[in-house]
């Protein structure tokens, strides 16, 4: 996280808004939940551009707050909040917090996110608010990728199965630097998602509004657990 932070260099002091996508971990059954409440951490208060929130929930109706409660517990946005304070320290930003739901049942239907109302609604949204309110805008997703191994209900994992995975997660990366939201999505469901990649849903969010073009990775790493599960991560910027 921090090496994808630090690619907003030295910038002036302009506003800046950061649309941040987040993996709902427990949305389930729906696939976004809005909020309009402000992030206070030990570094301060990000305070939330409700102005932008308010017009994507318009254009959303009752789907905008119906798991508004995920939010609560969540964390995947909250880490980008204190690395964003830490980073940019007293310049001027606000917030944008957006949960996304899970593709499993797109998967198991065999369709895609641009056959799901939901997912499309939301991108128009967001397009509509950022065009019609201007200001300066960063898009970030606030994802991990595969999760494997005991802790999350599989066998013990060898050094060879890690390769395989990082396999999957670079094809998926690829695909992102591309900017391609129609390949990040067909990329890992060709899989099925079997290494569970939680940033699934936000990233193909991330770069359907964003249109980003062809970005770059940064890194990429894989966690070592004494009962060999693992989790991936990787930072990628565009453009």
């Amino acid at each position: 996280m921090a090496r994808a932070f630090l690619e907003l260099g030295d910038a002036p002091a302009e506003p800046l808004r950061v649309v941040i996508f987040g993996t709902g971990h427990n949305l389930v059954g729906d696939f976004v939940a809005l909020t309009r409440k402000h992030f206070d951490t030990p570094l301060g208060r990000a305070t939330c551009d409700t102005a932008f929130v308010d017009r994507v929930a318009g254009a959303l109706g009752d789907a905008a707050y119906k798991g508004e409660l995920a939010h609560r517990d969540e964390h995947s946005i909250e880490f980008q909040v204190l690395y964003l304070q830490r980073r940019l320290g007293n310049r001027p930003f606000t917030i944008v917090p957006i949960l996304c739901g899970g593709f499993y049942h797109l998967l198991d239907e065999q369709k895609t996110p641009r056959d799901e109302a939901a997912v499309e609604a939301l991108v128009a949204a967001v397009r509509e608010a950022e065009g019609a309110l201007g200001g300066r805008t960063l898009y970030v997703a606030g994802v991990d990728f595969s999760h494997v191994g005991p802790r999350f209900g599989d066998g013990r994992i060898t050094d060879e199965a890690k390769a395989a995975i990082g396999e999957v997660d670079k094809a998926a990366i690829a695909a992102a630097c591309a900017g391609d939201a129609d390949a990040w999505f067909r990329v890992i469901g060709e899989k099925d998602d079997a290494t569970r990649i939680c940033g699934y849903a936000p990233t193909y969010a991330m770069l359907r509004c964003a249109e980003p073009g062809a970005g770059r990775e940064l890194g990429y790493a894989q966690s070592v657990e004494k009962d060999t599960s693992m989790v991936s991560v990787a930072a990628v910027a565009w453009p």
